[in-house]
């Protein structure tokens, strides 16, 4: 029997309010990801994309539509519910970082950690690999002014990945990096989601990502 899909969004339907009436901002979109499976959703901005991304992670409840976590129907659980899925089975990468000034890389990677119960040993020999395969191996001790922007979305990809996550959803990561940083960071996200078996679905409008995609999805007119 194979195993269910590790995120699978259904007909998702989203609307917004407006003094000049209700705004349709995904019409019945449909999107999947297999485990271990990069996806990239492409669309020009304002298409819906975080919007989708937002669904995906039960941050937002669709007007209608199903969000399913590994065969799980997360869309109508209770909120604190679907906030401890997001902390068990999901990690977010965010266009700008994402860090907590006052921590230290180290200390930002440990966070997710920390709320999964895991025990410090563990959680620093999880730290130093990651920080080793991100090439931050010196950089643990630094807070994020002191990291250059390509070091900052490298300790936000290990915070992501951090407590092993089923999915990583990822919303324009590459914005904020040059073309050398943003080649570099999606090298190492996707290199470390496929051997995690990890999904993972990028929001994105810049073609330099196009191809570490396994497969792209357009978002046109609320639909995919």
């Amino acid at each position: 029997m194979n195993e269910p899909r590790a995120v699978i969004g259904d007909s998702i339907v989203m609307t917004y309010p407006s003094a000049a009436g209700p705004v349709h901002v995904l019409r019945g979109a449909n999107i999947h990801a297999d485990r271990g499976e990069i996806v990239l959703v492409d669309g020009p901005s304002g298409s819906g994309k975080t919007t989708l991304l937002s669904i995906l992670g039960g941050i937002l409840t669709p007007a209608s539509g199903r969000v399913t976590i590994e065969g799980t129907d997360v869309t109508r659980m209770p909120r604190r519910e679907r906030a401890c899925l997001r902390l068990a089975r999901l990690g977010f990468v965010f266009q700008g970082f994402n860090l907590l000034r006052a921590l230290t890389a180290r200390e930002n990677i440990e966070l997710p950690l920390q709320a999964l119960g895991i025990r410090r040993a563990e959680r620093l020999k999880m730290i130093d690999a990651l920080l080793e395969r991100l090439g931050l191996a010196d950089k643990g001790a630094r807070r994020p002014a002191q990291l250059s922007g390509g070091e900052q979305q490298r300790v936000a990809i290990a915070r992501a990945l951090a407590g092993g996550p089923v999915v990583v959803l990822a919303d324009e990561p590459t914005a904020s990096l040059d073309r050398e940083n943003g080649a570099e960071v999606m090298k190492l996200l996707c290199e470390l989601a496929r051997e995690r078996e990890t999904s993972v679905l990028i929001a994105s409008h810049d073609q330099r990502i196009a191809p570490f995609a396994d497969r792209i999805v357009s978002l046109v007119d609320g639909r995919c």
